[in-house]
């Protein structure tokens, strides 16, 4: 604690000094939280994720970061640095190399695993990161929200646990940013920004490494209780083990709500996984998912990466500046970055939107028409999805086995049910965010400081980032080339398709009814 407190000190009056020669230095040092960064030496857990490698680019293009270390694991018979060098080949690099390929030297390297004891990490780099580090980003975590609760526990909890036991003994840490969810307690309708305690009197770590996966799975029910999965579960435990341990420590929980594509950084659209909203809209453009299982009327808190990077970033700087004056914590800081309460969007809006752009210009490999049922109700789901999902699925692989092909409609209508079963909880009720923190933190930040991480989500124009974020599915994950007009013809042709073949169904079942109408009369008047 004192050698936290110490370094923490150290920074501060390097801070205070650095601020007041700004106008000096240059335009460089306008912006206060570039000055967080001078010089600094960040960690990040997480960094071959979505948000992780925008959250990289964002600092080495936006500020004078000296180092970043990314702690990564080998993975599917990659090595670490084979991973890393996918990685950066990623086009969320494209920009940076473009304006200042130079920054890209700044990335090291730290093979590691936040799945294993003590992170899997060598008594080398564990030393270097002690006497080097000084800023953390931890977003390390499983995303499958039903991951087994064994899994879960190890990633999320333990991970965290050691990540911040590692920040505890670095002699010059500024500041700690722990990356939850804005769902972390979905439990309650409204959630506002504080930690929720947690009143079970067991712990979570110690169950789980006492456990194999399958007793695991056996008690997930009884030991998650009110939590809808075991992702936001071990999420909630996270943020109540950091109140409760760390509150000594420069750390702050950032919740984004559900995280999709780019609005402008580092290119508009930009985004590199078809996890939860994005696969759904690819489905609908395509004419391949035909109902969702949401609530129209209930509140889509979707917000863009760039925004949320913007976001994290800047309460990193507040937190350690909160941290420095009104140290010792009585409550750690809290973020949830949501869409502007006053003024939310719905899944009635952003399917609309979907559903539209698929009409006005069909993508490359659409199968059909887009049109879609939007329930609550799980058995109406059931009914709908086994008359245009599964149905027409169990047609297209029976012609595929004739033809000698591998069907695979079965299993893309069973992955798309398993999602919209999995988001069922937060796409058909709304919950009610507070974020007055991340409110007043957009107030106190200077004019600079806007311009170059902007996140501000009132006013925010919603339609036309939704145009452009549809745009980047297209482009970043259906790889298409866009031609308007080639687009709309496609879309035309399946209108007509679509339209042609209701009509000729009204025309068939109507004939039958006709004719089963005439039987009927003409055998009773023969009685």
């Amino acid at each position: 604690m004192f050698g936290v407190a110490q370094s923490i000190l150290r920074s501060s009056s390097a801070m205070v000094a650095l601020q007041a020669d700004r106008q000096s230095i240059g335009d460089y040092e306008e912006s206060e939280i570039q000055t967080l960064f001078q010089g600094g030496k960040v960690l990040i857990t997480g960094a071959t994720g979505f948000l992780g490698k925008v959250l990289m680019e964002s600092l080495l293009r936006k500020t004078s970061t000296e180092k970043i270390f990314i702690l990564i694991r080998s993975k599917r018979n990659k090595t670490t640095e084979e991973r890393m060098k996918e990685m950066l080949n990623d086009k969320v690099f494209q920009k940076l190399k473009s304006e200042n390929p130079a920054r890209m030297s700044a990335i090291n390297l730290i093979s590691g695993d936040c799945s294993s004891p003590g992170l899997g990490l060598s008594n080398a780099d564990k030393e270097m990161l002690l006497n080097e580090v000084n800023i953390i980003f931890h977003g390390a975590a499983t995303v499958r929200f039903n991951e087994n609760l064994k899994t879960a526990t190890g990633t999320n909890v333990a991970a965290s646990q050691m990540i911040l036991d590692l920040a505890r003994q670095m002699k010059n840490l500024r500041v700690v940013m722990h990356v939850s969810t804005a769902y972390s307690n979905s439990q309650f309708d409204e959630i506002v920004e504080k930690v929720y305690p947690v009143h079970e009197e067991f712990n979570l770590i110690q169950l789980a490494n006492s456990i194999d996966k399958d007793t695991a799975s056996k008690i997930t029910k009884n030991v998650i209780g009110d939590s809808p999965n075991t992702y936001v579960f071990t999420k909630r435990i996270t943020e109540d083990m950091i109140q409760r341990k760390y509150s000594d420590l420069p750390v702050g929980i950032f919740r984004p709500a559900i995280v999709i594509g780019a609005k402008e950084e580092p290119s508009p659209g930009y985004v590199d996984n078809l996890y939860g909203p994005t696969g759904l809209a690819i489905g609908i453009m395509s004419g391949v998912v035909h109902c969702l299982l949401i609530g129209t009327d209930a509140n889509a808190d979707l917000v863009p990466v760039d925004y949320t990077v913007n976001c994290l970033i800047a309460s990193a700087w507040e937190t350690y500046t909160r941290f420095v004056t009104d140290r010792p914590y009585t409550n750690i800081p809290v973020y949830n970055f949501v869409p502007y309460p006053k003024s939310p969007i719905t899944w009635g809006q952003f399917t609309d939107q979907i559903v539209e752009s698929g009409r006005k210009g069909a993508p490359d490999n659409s199968i059909w028409h887009s049109f879609i049922f939007r329930v609550k109700s799980l058995w109406l789901y059931r009914l709908i999805t086994a008359i245009f999902h599964f149905l027409p699925a169990w047609i297209g692989d029976t012609i595929m086995k004739v033809l000698g092909k591998k069907p695979r409609w079965k299993n893309i209508y069973e992955r798309t049910d398993e999602v919209m079963i999995v988001l069922r909880p937060f796409c058909t009720r709304s919950f009610r965010f507070s974020n007055e923190n991340v409110q007043d933190l957009w107030r106190r930040l200077n004019k600079k400081d806007k311009q170059l991480f902007p996140f501000s989500l009132q006013n925010f124009d919603w339609r036309n980032y939704f145009d452009i974020y549809l745009q980047g599915v297209k482009i970043y994950m259906m790889k298409e080339k866009i031609d308007p007009k080639a687009a709309e013809q496609r879309s035309k042709r399946f209108r007509f398709f679509h339209y042609t073949l209701i009509f000729s169904m009204i025309s068939f079942w109507s004939g039958i009814i006709f004719v089963i109408n005439k039987f009927y009369l003409q055998f009773n008047k023969s009685v």
